[in-house]
């Protein structure tokens, strides 16, 4: 049987998308996240992404957060740069 870890607490995964954000070529910076009401392990990551003309556009990362800060931050640097690779 499989052990779930513990949730990463928000503070946490503010900490950790922040610093995913802050290694991208792309200046990213974090501006919230959200969690479902109830606690859930799946959060939201609200990032704003500014281009090199100085537009800037807002979207979201998925993650769950009952993973280790390792795991977690490291799916969040794939998204981004899935993302990156997407434009």
């Amino acid at each position: 049987m499989t052990e779930l870890k513990p949730s990463l607490d928000l503070l946490d995964v503010m900490r950790l998308a922040r610093q995913a954000a802050s290694e991208q070529a792309v200046l990213h910076e974090v501006v919230g996240v959200s969690v479902s009401a109830g606690g859930s392990d799946y959060v939201e990551v609200l990032i704003t992404a500014h281009d090199t003309r100085g537009a800037a556009s807002l979207f979201v990362v998925g993650a769950f957060r009952n993973v280790s800060e390792a795991v977690f931050r490291s799916d969040i640097t794939s998204r981004l740069r899935q993302r990156r690779g997407d434009r």
